[in-house]
């Protein structure tokens, strides 16, 4: 009994190292990891005043995109993972700093639509992706739209005792709305 169940774990083991070979192969993992890189050093570049430290930002951020972009094209096929949410989540918010406005919206939709075929993970990762898009709906006048994916966001937010990051921008962003719409 004991062999069968070391075949059965060896032989799991070995499809999932073969299935993880194939979707996660080194040049796709290290253009995820400079991607991050690159991200989060852009965000870092934010801090640093005058010209220089947006010019650096700017740079910072095309690099990750195309990264990013890179680690999207190649992986998106396979198997979904968090990584993959992170990609299109990561480039959402890229895009969106670059006021390319549908592009934000297609990796924020994308990122949505890829949090429901994870394997269960918490729901306070649609909370950004949520927020974001009703910010370009809100940018884009379409109101109701905004109004559905803020609402959805507040849920997220009612289920955590802490506030989430970001949450301050929604409250923001939803007495917005509710003045514009009366």
């Amino acid at each position: 009994m004991k062999q069968y169940i070391f075949l059965f774990v060896l032989l799991s083991f070995s499809m999932i190292f073969s299935f993880s070979q194939d979707s996660l192969n080194r040049d796709t993992i290290v253009d995820y990891t400079l991607a991050v890189r690159y991200f989060h050093d852009a965000e870092k570049a934010s801090n640093i005043s005058g010209n220089q430290g947006e010019l650096k930002q700017d740079r910072l951020n095309i690099a990750a995109l195309e990264k990013f972009n890179a680690f999207i094209a190649h992986h998106r096929n396979n198997f979904p993972d968090l990584f993959l949410f992170d990609s299109y989540l990561k480039a959402g918010l890229i895009e969106h700093y670059f006021d390319s406005l549908s592009l934000a919206q297609i990796c924020y939709s994308n990122a949505i639509h890829l949090k429901w075929l994870i394997p269960p993970s918490q729901d306070s990762l649609l909370f950004k992706p949520y927020l974001f898009s009703g910010s370009i709906f809100y940018t884009h006048h379409e109101y109701d739209s905004a109004e559905h994916y803020y609402q959805l966001a507040d849920e997220i937010t009612s289920h955590y005792q802490v506030p989430l990051e970001e949450s301050e921008r929604l409250y923001n962003q939803m007495g917005a709305l509710f003045f514009e719409t009366g």
